[in-house]
C-alpha cells in the first residue's frame, strides 16, 4: 500500500478496530504528510471500554421497547428520553441495552 503513495506521505499503522455496521473488524490506518493535522482523539470501536455495567442476562421479551426506544433517541433534537414505571419492571435493564 505504501508504495503507492508520494514520497513525503506515509501511513500510520492504527490497528484492527470494529465499527458500526461493519461485522468484521477493519485494519485502520491514519494518512500522515506534511499539510495534515496529526493528532486526533482515539477511535472509539466497538466493543471497547466503556462505564456502562456489564450485563450478565440477555434481555428477554423486549425487542419491541428496545426498538422503540432506540427509534426515539435517534431522531434529531430528541436529547433526553425518561423511562417511567413501577420498581422492578426492567426500566434500567433497557435504558442499558439501548445505550450498548
Amino acid at each position: 500500500m505504501q508504495s503507492r503513495l508520494p514520497a513525503d506521505v506515509t501511513l500510520r499503522d492504527l490497528g484492527w478496530h470494529r465499527l458500526k455496521d461493519i461485522e468484521t473488524p477493519e485494519h485502520i490506518y491514519q494518512l500522515v504528510a506534511a499539510d495534515l493535522d496529526e493528532q486526533f482523539p482515539p477511535l472509539r470501536s466497538l466493543g471497547a471500554r466503556t462505564s456502562l455495567p456489564l450485563t450478565l442476562t440477555p434481555l428477554v421479551g423486549r425487542a419491541d421497547d428496545l426498538g422503540r426506544l432506540r427509534t426515539e433517541i435517534q431522531q434529531p433534537g430528541v436529547r433526553l428520553v425518561t423511562l417511567t414505571g413501577t420498581g422492578g419492571v426492567g426500566k434500567t435493564r433497557l435504558a442499558l441495552a439501548a445505550a450498548s
